[in-house]
């Protein structure tokens, strides 16, 4: 079984005021996780959906 789940890291903020946005890719109970290299306001972000409000381009 594979599972992929987007989610921000709000402590770890950058300069500009936005959160990283990570990946967490789990197969068979072993699981790693990453930095997509993509950052969002942490306001625009859903958790519930693991994704961004609306369809803008951020950075």
């Amino acid at each position: 079984m594979v599972s992929i789940l987007f989610f921000i890291k709000r402590r770890k903020l950058l300069k500009d005021g936005t959160a990283p946005i990570y990946i967490r890719v789990t197969v068979y109970k072993l699981s790693s996780e990453f930095a997509t290299g993509k950052s969002v306001n942490p306001a625009h972000w859903l958790a519930m959906k693991g994704r961004v409000k609306g369809n803008t381009l951020y950075k």
